[in-house]
């Protein structure tokens, strides 16, 4: 959603909350969902107040919410209600439109930042026959990085990660999609076995071109023990 991305880049920017209120009366909204998407506790406190006057306390008594951590579960209600008149108005709204409405090189160059940081969860497989698997997530990643460069940052991150010695000095050498978020899982418990051509990963395309997006799965494996596996998908006990 075009307000996330834009909540994101205004929790922490001040100055730029209040050019965009020269044009647009959405400083309070803005401020409000960017604490809300992007705050812990210091950051409600220090904007306790400015939520008191805009209601916020009220809403959430009147839903019974009291907690700080049950605050976040009626953010989204709230933030709707705030939104509302400028929702209807543009209702159809993306993030190249609201470049081009904004017309500034810095909120451009925040949003792009913003739409493209990426944290997915990489599953390592060093054996498929013996299932041996281990997970990291890999943060902070362009939707414009290629396969190749994919596997370069996993590779050079894995001797800080806490995993056995034995993965961090594996022939790792293939990606490939194994999931995406809220979508259905394989049958196979180690990796996604059908349309490789589909889902493997190539070292010239982009994690756009996959449509990769945030919180997705990908297996990252030897090819070799890949296809012996495929062969013959069988688990063995040690």
């Amino acid at each position: 959603m075009v307000w996330r991305h834009l909540a994101r880049y205004l929790a922490n920017n001040e100055q730029l909350v209040n050019k965009l209120a020269e044009s647009y009366p959405i400083r309070r909204a803005a401020q409000l969902t960017a604490y809300f998407y992007h705050s812990g506790r210091a950051k409600y406190i220090e904007r306790k107040g400015e939520f008191q006057r805009a209601g916020g306390v009220r809403y959430i008594q009147r839903q019974g919410k009291q907690d700080i951590n049950d605050m976040k579960l009626v953010m989204k209600d709230f933030t709707q209600v705030l939104f509302r008149p400028w929702i209807d108005l543009y209702k159809d709204i993306s993030v190249q439109n609201l470049k081009i409405m904004f017309n500034d090189s810095e909120i451009q160059d925040k949003i792009d930042s913003t739409n493209n940081c990426l944290t997915l969860s990489i599953r390592l497989i060093r054996s498929f026959e013996y299932r041996n698997v281990r997970h990291i997530a890999i943060r902070n990643l362009n939707e414009q990085i290629r396969g190749s460069e994919l596997k370069n940052i996993i590779l050079k991150s894995l001797p800080s990660q806490t995993i056995p010695l034995p993965f961090k000095t594996f022939e790792f050498d293939t990606l490939k999609i194994e999931h995406y978020p809220h979508q259905a899982k394989t049958n196979d418990v180690v990796i996604r076995r059908e349309d490789d051509e589909q889902f493997l990963i190539a070292d010239d395309k982009t994690l756009r071109d996959y449509k990769i997006v945030d919180g997705t799965e990908i297996a990252f494996f030897k090819m070799a023990d890949y296809e012996t596996y495929k062969q013959n998908p069988v688990f063995l006990m040690e």
